[in-house]
C-alpha cells in the first residue's frame, strides 16, 4: 500500500490494485476460472518485476543455515 500510495502515477499501479483486490476477494470465495488465470499472470508479472529489482541489488548475504551447510560441506571434504 505504501508503494501506490507513494507512486499513484506509476506503470504498476494499476496491477498491483487489481492484485490487492482479487487478495481481499480470495479470502472470502473462490476465483472464478478467468479471475484465477489472470490473478495468477499478475502474480508471475510482478515476481518477474521483482526479480528483475533484486538483480540490480547487492547480493543477498547466505543466511545462517546456509553458512552452516556450506561448513559442514568443507569440513565433509576434508574428512576424506
Amino acid at each position: 500500500m505504501a508503494y501506490i500510495t507513494g507512486h499513484e502515477d506509476g506503470r504498476n499501479v494499476k496491477m498491483l490494485c487489481e492484485q490487492l483486490y482479487d487478495l481481499a476477494k480470495l479470502q472470502n470465495a473462490p476465483l472464478s476460472a478467468e479471475a484465477m488465470t489472470k490473478f495468477i499472470a499478475r502474480s508471475n508479472e510482478i515476481m518477474m518485476l521483482m526479480a528483475k529489482e533484486n538483480r540490480t541489488a547487492e547480493p543477498a548475504q547466505p543466511q545462517e543455515d546456509e553458512k552452516k551447510e556450506e561448513g559442514a560441506s568443507a569440513e565433509e571434504q576434508a574428512q576424506e
